[in-house]
C-alpha cells in the first residue's frame, strides 16, 4: 500500500511539473499583449514660402522648444 502511495506522488509531481513547463513555453511563445487604442496622428506642419519671403525672419520666429507631442 506505501509503494502505491509513493509511486501515486512520484506521478502527480511529474505531470504538475509537466504542466508548469509546458505554460512558460506557451507564455514564451504567445505573450499576451495589452493592446494600446489606436490614436490618429497629428499631420505635421507645412510651410509654404516663395522668393519674397523673409526666411531670416521666419527662422527667429520658429520656437525651438521641443514638446512630448512633437513625438506623438
Amino acid at each position: 500500500m506505501k509503494s502505491k502511495l509513493i509511486i501515486l506522488a512520484i506521478i502527480l509531481v511529474m505531470v504538475s511539473v509537466f504542466f508548469v513547463q509546458k505554460q512558460k513555453v506557451s507564455n514564451l511563445v504567445t505573450p499576451t499583449i495589452n493592446e494600446v487604442p489606436n490614436s490618429t496622428p497629428n499631420a505635421p506642419r507645412t510651410y509654404n514660402f516663395d522668393s519674397s519671403s523673409d526666411l531670416k525672419k521666419e527662422l527667429d520666429s520658429i520656437n525651438p522648444q521641443v514638446l512630448d507631442s512633437d513625438f506623438e
